[in-house]
């Protein structure tokens, strides 16, 4: 019964995320007019914000399954946060906090590098692995499905870039909603093997320390 819940919420929460992906792009796309007295470019901007948030906070929601409502919701809204900070990577390079001037960059600034992802998730598993601490694992894996989310969707407008080495061609939308829709099953999947592993080991662990 419990894997049966466990499959029907993995299933709810992938196709949630697949309507996040369409609803969010299409609709930036289609209708960009103004509400709430924004701008065309504000209302635009926010929207797609929103939709790298949501899309970071249901790829984590399916990592976890929501098996832990208030620790998982946390988790959830802290990887939500961590897709959406990554823009303001565009007002630091610009020099400014205006809007226009941020969307004016002719290079993309430095948070969207993604060769900074394995080097930044790297360093955080490594400091987490010399004091122990099992909130910064979790934070480097929070903080891997939070940027890869946002800089795939990134990637259907001018690709994925990897300096020094440079930029792939921009990824065809059916590419982007395959890949995001895959990202989660494949770290649920090895976050399930990691913690099997743990905990075959911790009991050998145990034994040791009493001989």
């Amino acid at each position: 019964m419990t894997f049966t819940l466990t499959v029907i919420r993995c299933v709810c929460f992938e196709l949630i995320l697949f309507a996040v992906c369409l609803f969010g792009d299409n609709y930036i796309g289609t209708f960009g007019f103004s509400i709430f007295g924004l701008s065309n470019e504000l209302y635009k901007a926010l929207l797609d914000s929103l939709t790298h948030g949501f899309v970071g906070y249901f790829t984590w929601a399916i990592i976890v399954d929501l098996s832990d409502c208030g620790k998982d919701l946390i988790e959830c809204s802290g990887c939500m946060m961590l897709a959406m900070v990554i823009d303001i990577d565009h007002f630091i390079a610009a020099r400014s906090i205006k809007l226009k001037s941020a969307l004016s960059l002719h290079n993309r600034p430095i948070f969207h590098a993604s060769s900074l992802i394995p080097v930044a998730v790297g360093c955080i598993w490594f400091i987490s692995y010399l004091r122990s601490n099992d909130i910064l694992k979790r934070l480097s894996l929070i903080f891997l499905v939070a940027w890869t989310s946002h800089h795939i969707r990134d990637g259907t407008r001018r690709g994925l870039w990897f300096p020094p080495f440079g930029s792939t061609q921009p990824l065809p939308k059916t590419t982007y909603v395959i890949l995001i829709m895959c990202l989660p099953l494949l770290l649920r999947g090895v976050l399930y093997l990691t913690e099997q592993r743990q905990s075959y080991i911790n009991p050998i662990q145990r034994e040791l320390v009493k001989v």
